[in-house]
Order: structure tokens, then C-alpha cells, then sequence
């Protein structure tokens, strides 16, 4: 993905024909249950993209609770939560049995 000087966002990822769908009466389209069976995340929104050959993308987007959102605008500290993610997935992790005094320690 990259962002041109323009502010257009260019997305280069492969596709996969999942099934065609048709416009209902209103002239609307629907995903169906295909793709959500996919998916364990509680999407709610897309992001909608379109390239110059009229292709579009549905980019899924969840939401997270503002009191979390620092997260994700704090690069090291998103990055340090990825590699604890990645440690633990290893079985590098230890379990604490005594929060508070675990805590108390740091």
C-alpha cells in the first residue's frame, strides 16, 4: 500500500473471486454470508476503494474503544504489544500467579 504526494491511496494485493452477486431493487449489493463464515472479527464498517480500471475493494474495518485507540497511535508501544503477542504464541511467556506483586516488582 502506498500513499502518492496526490493523497490517492494505491493498494496492491491479489484477489479472490469469492462468488457474483447482483444489485438488489435500491440498487444496493450484498456480501452474503460467504464471506462473513470467513471472518471471526465483528466487522461493522469497509473502507471502499476503487482503482482506475472501476475494480473495488472492501477494506473491513473493526472499531476499538477510544480508551484503547492509543494503542494503535503509538507506534512503539503497538509494536512492543505485537512482539509480547509473538512471544507468547512462541511459549516464550510466563504466567503470573500474584498480579499486584508482579506489578509492585516492575
Amino acid at each position: 500500500m502506498a500513499q502518492h504526494a496526490s493523497g490517492t491511496l494505491h493498494i496492491n494485493d491479489q484477489f479472490v473471486a469469492l462468488e457474483s452477486r447482483s444489485l438488489d431493487s435500491k440498487k444496493r449489493i450484498t456480501l452474503g454470508a460467504v464471506w462473513f463464515e470467513k471472518t471471526a472479527r465483528p466487522i461493522k464498517s469497509f473502507q471502499v476503494y476503487q482503482n482506475k480500471d472501476g475494480d473495488i475493494l472492501l477494506r473491513p474495518e473493526i472499531s476499538v474503544p477510544a480508551r484503547e485507540a492509543w494503542v494503535y497511535d503509538n507506534p512503539q508501544v503497538f509494536s512492543k504489544l505485537q512482539q509480547g503477542l509473538r512471544e507468547s504464541a512462541a511459549g516464550k511467556g510466563k504466567v503470573v500467579k500474584n498480579l499486584d506483586a508482579f506489578i509492585k516488582k516492575l
